[in-house]
């Protein structure tokens, strides 16, 4: 015995007509951008029909089920997009993997010998980035050293030799750490 799918907002209505459901079915199909107005046109019926479109939708609650539509539709979306990434993922993991087996076979068949100084740290190189990534660190650290202009050599200099902004720093650097000062004499910096 076949299992009946559950009744869904735009499927037919119990008392709706033939005609009123093949009205809806138009409006339905016309997407974000439907209107009742243009319904006629899509039926091949005159305008003077557009009395009888709009008490069908009033009485069959096309606005409602017309959105329920686009949001099952969204979701019908949705889900096909997710499965293609998730298929695409598969895919590209098997590629990566036959390349990586035909990439060690040729490195493995490589005489060491004969190797250059350069292809060497090449090799060294790319594996250190590739274990890196693998282990979600950033492929390289980058460090950057400005020299202090004179004058900003001189602001430090200044504050160092100031008791309350020494004070007001180890205030904020307990805050930061959360905890109280042990010792609030200026120059105290743990």
């Amino acid at each position: 015995m076949a299992k009946e799918r559950e009744h869904k907002p735009w499927d037919r209505q119990e008392d709706e007509g033939t005609k009123a459901f093949e009205a809806f079915k138009a409006y339905r199909d016309m997407g974000p951008k439907r209107g009742i107005r243009r319904v006629p046109a899509v039926l091949g019926r005159p305008d003077t029909y557009k009395p009888v479109l709009e008490r069908w939708s009033v009485k069959y609650g096309w606005v409602k089920r017309a959105q329920a539509w686009d949001d099952f539709q969204d979701k019908v979306a949705q889900e096909a997009a997710l499965t293609q990434i998730e298929e695409m993922r598969k895919r590209h993991i098997q590629q990566s993997v036959a390349l990586q087996t035909k990439a060690l076979q040729r490195l493995q068949s490589l005489d060491p010998r004969e190797l250059s100084a350069s292809n060497v740290l090449g090799f060294i190189a790319e594996a250190i980035k590739i274990e890196r990534m693998a282990r979600g660190e950033p492929e390289t650290i980058l460090e950057e050293r400005r020299k202090l202009s004179h004058d900003d050599a001189k602001i430090i200099s200044e504050l160092a030799a100031d008791p309350e902004f020494l004070r007001a720093l180890q205030r904020a650097v307990d805050e930061t750490e959360g905890s109280p000062a042990p010792d609030s004499k200026p120059g105290h910096l743990a």
